[in-house]
C-alpha cells in the first residue's frame, strides 16, 4: 500500500496528504467527512461565540485551570482572574470511584478509614445479592448437603458440556470465540488481529488478577464459636495460601500474572498497590474488572470485624468453581502463541474433585451442618447464599461493549474517515489539546480496536471532556455537549440518533465526587437485619506504629546487637508465660495476606510460610495439598496449641468472640503491632524470632513446627538486613518481646 493510501485508510488529517477533491471523489466517505467537518466547525463556533462577559481567552484558561487529569496548568493572568468562574467540583465516574477505593484497600495502613469504606461497600453489595431470586436462591431455604452438591455438580457438568461443544465446533473449522477482534472471523488469517485483542484483554484483566484470594485475606481473624468453625476457617485459609503459592514466589498467582503482563506490547511493570497503577493514563478502564477486584478486597478486609464467615465461605465456593471462560481462555491463548500458565494453573487447581472447588464446597457444608437446626442454620444458609450470589454477580472478564468503549469506537470511526482538522481554527484547549488534535489523532488505527493507541487517545479525550464545562455529570439534558447535538444545536446531525443515545447514556453514568454513591448510605447493621441477625459492633483492633510504641516503651527501642546469633543469646527464657501472650504471639504476621500486592515479595512469602507452620500446615515443598489437609490435617499447629494453653490455664476461650474485648494489655500491644505489617515489618520479625526461640519450644510439643518458624525468621532477617533501619528494628522487636514477657510475669507474681 502506498503512503497516501495508508494515510487515508488510517484517517490521518494533514494538509499535505489531503487532496483538494477529497469531498467529491471519495464517495463512500462523503457522509462521514461532512459529519466530522460539521462537528469540528460547530465545536469551534460554539466555543468562540460564548455569551456573557467571558471572552475566548478566558474560556481557554478555564478549561486549563479546571483540568483534574494531572496535566500541567499555567498560572492565571491576574488581569483576567475576575472573568474566571470558580473551579467546578472534581468529577469522577463509577470506574474512578472503584479505582480510588481499590488503591485505599491495597494500602489500608495509610488510610485510617479503609475499614469503614470496606464495610459500607461490602454491605451495599451483599444487600444487592439478597434481592436475586434465581440460581442458588432456587434451592430450599432449609439447607441440605445433597441439594447443594447436586446444584454445584450440575453447574460444573454444564460448563464441561459447553466446552466440549466448543471443541467440537473448533474441530469442524469454526474460529476463535473468546479472543475474536471486531471484524475478525477468528481464523488463521486474522490471528495477528485476534492476538492484539487478547493482549488488550489480558492487560485489562490485571486489577482483579492482582488481588487473587483477597476475599479470604482475614479469614483467620474472624471470630469462631467452636472447634468445627475453627477447622472450617483453617480450610478456607488453605485456599488462599495456595493462591499465594504456599509461600513460594514461583507458585504465587499474583507474581505469575505480573510476569505475564510485563511481556505484553504495552507492559505493566508497577504493582497493584502503587498509586501509578490506578492512574488514567494506565488505560485500565474496564468497569466490571475494577468492581470485581474492589469487592474482593473489601470483603476480605471487613470479614473479621463484621463477622462475615458464612458470606466469605459462600463467595469462595462460587469463585473457586470452574468457569467456562477459563477453559476457553487457556485454549485460545495457546493457539495465539501467548503465555497461558496462569490460566492453566487455575484450570487444574480449581478442580471439583480435590482442588479449590471441592475445598470450598466441603467447608461450607461442614460449617452449616455445625449450626443448630432451625432458625440459626437457616440464617447461616441465607448468608452463605448471599456471599455465593455476590461472586456470581461480579464477572471478572473485560467487557468489550461497555458504554465507554462504544463511544470510543464512534469517535474512532469518525476520525478514521474524517478530514475536519484542516477546517478547525479554534485555539481553545480541552485537557491541554485543541479540538483538532483530539478529533484527528495522527496515528489513527483503522477500526479503532480497544487495544489500539487510537482507542487510548479517545478515552483520554472523554476524560478531558468530563473535566470541562461541556458536560454536567449525570445530567445530559443540561449538558452543553448533548444540547448542541439536538435539533437547534450547532452540532445537530454530526452524530446519528444511535450515536447520540450512546453519548447521552455515557453522560448519565457520570457522578460528581461530592455526590454520595449508594454504598455510602449502606451500613452493616442494615444488612444484618436483612439476614435476621443482631449483634453489637465488635471493638476495632487499633494499630500501633513506631511513634506510639516509642511512647509506650521509650527505653527499649534502639538496643542493638551485631548478629542474629548474638541477639538470640541476649535474653534468658521467660520464667512464666501468660496465656494471652502465648496466643497473641501466633498472630503477629497474620495481616500480611491482607495486602496481596505486598505479599508477593520475599518478606511476604516468608510470612506465608511462617503462618502455614503456625496454623499446622505441612511444608509441601512444591506440592499442592488440596483436599488432603481438609480431610486429614497435618497438625493442629501452634495457634491451636496456644488456644488450649489458654484454656488449660483457666482463661475463658470457649468462644473467641469475647477475646478482643477482654485482651490483656500485652496482647493488645502485640495485636496492635500486627495491624501495621508494613511500618512494623522488621519489629514483628524480631518479636516472632524471640517467641520461636524463647517461648514456643518450652510450651508446645510441636518441635518441628517451631524449628520451621525459627529457621524462616533467621533467613529473612539476614536476607533483608541491608535495608535501612531493618536490623535496628529487628533488635527492638526482640527486646520488646523480652520486656513484655517479664512485665506479664511481674503482673502474675503481683
Amino acid at each position: 500500500m502506498s503512503t497516501s493510501d495508508d494515510d487515508h485508510s488510517t484517517g490521518k488529517c494533514t494538509s499535505s496528504n489531503m487532496p483538494s477533491s477529497a469531498f467529491i471523489d471519495i464517495d463512500p466517505w462523503r457522509t462521514s467527512i461532512y459529519s466530522v467537518t460539521f462537528l469540528v466547525l460547530a465545536l469551534s463556533i460554539v466555543v468562540s461565540t460564548q455569551k456573557g462577559s467571558i471572552q475566548l481567552n478566558s474560556v481557554y484558561r478555564r478549561f486549563f485551570l479546571t483540568n483534574q487529569l494531572g496535566n500541567a496548568s499555567p498560572a492565571a493572568d491576574p488581569a483576567e482572574t475576575t472573568h474566571i468562574k470558580p473551579a467546578r467540583r472534581p468529577i469522577t465516574t463509577d470506574i474512578d470511584r472503584e479505582r480510588q477505593l481499590y488503591h485505599i484497600l491495597q494500602n489500608p495502613e495509610r488510610h485510617p478509614d479503609a475499614l469503614r469504606r470496606a464495610e459500607r461497600y461490602t454491605a451495599h453489595r451483599l444487600s444487592q445479592a439478597l434481592h436475586f431470586k434465581h440460581g442458588i436462591w432456587q434451592l430450599p431455604d432449609t439447607f441440605d448437603r445433597h441439594s447443594l452438591e447436586t446444584f454445584l455438580a450440575n453447574g460444573h457438568d454444564n460448563n464441561v458440556h459447553k466446552y466440549e461443544e466448543y471443541c467440537q465446533r473448533r474441530r469442524q473449522g469454526a474460529g476463535r470465540e473468546l479472543f475474536k477482534a471486531d471484524g475478525s472471523t477468528g481464523s488463521r488469517t486474522d490471528k495477528e488481529k485476534d492476538k492484539a485483542f487478547a493482549e488488550w484483554w489480558l492487560r485489562q484483566s490485571t486489577p482483579v488478577k492482582f488481588v487473587d484470594g483477597a476475599w479470604l485475606s482475614r479469614i483467620m481473624c474472624v471470630p469462631v464459636q467452636n472447634g468445627v468453625e475453627r477447622e472450617v476457617r483453617r480450610g478456607a485459609w488453605q485456599v488462599m495460601s495456595e493462591e499465594l503459592g504456599d509461600g513460594a514466589m514461583e507458585m504465587n498467582h499474583i507474581a505469575i500474572y505480573a510476569d505475564l503482563v510485563k511481556t505484553l506490547p504495552n507492559p505493566i511493570t508497577n504493582s497493584g498497590d502503587e498509586a501509578s497503577f490506578i492512574a488514567p493514563d494506565m488505560d485500565l478502564d474496564d468497569p466490571r474488572v475494577w468492581r470485581a477486584a474492589t469487592t474482593q478486597l473489601a470483603l476480605g478486609i471487613c470479614a473479621a470485624e463484621c463477622e462475615l464467615l458464612p458470606e466469605v465461605l459462600g463467595f469462595n465456593m462460587a469463585y473457586e468453581d470452574l468457569p467456562l471462560h477459563l477453559l476457553l481462555t487457556t485454549h485460545e491463548l495457546r493457539e495465539l502463541g501467548l503465555e497461558d500458565k496462569y490460566f492453566t494453573l487455575h484450570v487444574s487447581i480449581d478442580n471439583a474433585s480435590s482442588g479449590h472447588a471441592a475445598m470450598g464446597r466441603e467447608v461450607v457444608c461442614r460449617y452449616l451442618e455445625s449450626l443448630p437446626e432451625g432458625t440459626e442454620r437457616e440464617q447461616g444458609w441465607k448468608r452463605v447464599r448471599a456471599g455465593y450470589t455476590l461472586a456470581e454477580m461480579l464477572p471478572t472478564t473485560p467487557e468489550r461493549d461497555s458504554i465507554t468503549e462504544k463511544l470510543v469506537k464512534i469517535l474512532g470511526e469518525k476520525a478514521e474517515k474524517g478530514a475536519g482538522g484542516v477546517h478547525c481554527r479554534s485555539t481553545v484547549k480541552i485537557g491541554g489539546k485543541t479540538i483538532r488534535d483530539w478529533l484527528c489523532p495522527e496515528d489513527a488505527v483503522q477500526g479503532c480496536p480497544p487495544e489500539s493507541s487510537t482507542a487510548a487517545h479517545f478515552r483520554a479525550f472523554l476524560r478531558a471532556l468530563i473535566d470541562s464545562r461541556w458536560v454536567i455529570p449525570g445530567d445530559p439534558q443540561s449538558s452543553r455537549l448533548c444540547k448542541e447535538l439536538e435539533w437547534g444545536g450547532r452540532m445537530f446531525g454530526a452524530f446519528s440518533g444511535r450515536e447520540t443515545q450512546v453519548l447521552t447514556t455515557w453522560v448519565e453514568g457520570l457522578i460528581t465526587e461530592s455526590d454520595k454513591p449508594a454504598f455510602e448510605d449502606a451500613v452493616m447493621p442494615k444488612y444484618n437485619a436483612e439476614v435476621g441477625i443482631t449483634r453489637a459492633n465488635p471493638p476495632k483492633e487499633r494499630g500501633i506504629g513506631k511513634a506510639e510504641l516509642n511512647k509506650l516503651y521509650p527505653n527499649l527501642l534502639g538496643v542493638s546487637c551485631s548478629t542474629v546469633n548474638e541477639l538470640m543469646s541476649t535474653t534468658s527464657v521467660p520464667q512464666s508465660v501468660v496465656p494471652s501472650t502465648m496466643a497473641a504471639a501466633t498472630r503477629l504476621l497474620e495481616m500480611w495476606p491482607t495486602i496481596p500486592a505486598k505479599c508477593a515479595s520475599d518478606v511476604g512469602m516468608s510470612a506465608v510460610r511462617v503462618l502455614r507452620a503456625i496454623y499446622g500446615f505441612e511444608d509441601v515443598e512444591g506440592r499442592c495439598a488440596g483436599m488432603d489437609e481438609v480431610l486429614e490435617p497435618f497438625s493442629q499447629g501452634l495457634a491451636f496449641n496456644a488456644m488450649h494453653f489458654r484454656r488449660d490455664s483457666g482463661v475463658e476461650v470457649e468462644t473467641e468472640k469475647s477475646a478482643p474485648g477482654h485482651a490483656s494489655e500485652v496482647e493488645k500491644v502485640l495485636i496492635g503491632i500486627s495491624r501495621k505489617p508494613e511500618e512494623m515489618c522488621a519489629i514483628t520479625w524480631g518479636l516472632t524470632l524471640f517467641f520461636s526461640t524463647k517461648m514456643w519450644p518450652y510450651h508446645t510439643s510441636e518441635k518441628e513446627i517451631v524449628e520451621r518458624v525459627q529457621k524462616e525468621c533467621v533467613e529473612i532477617i539476614n536476607k533483608e538486613r541491608e535495608r535501612d533501619g531493618w536490623w535496628q528494628d529487628v533488635c527492638s522487636g526482640w527486646s520488646l518481646a523480652g520486656h513484655l514477657c517479664d512485665s506479664t510475669f511481674d503482673m502474675v507474681q503481683a
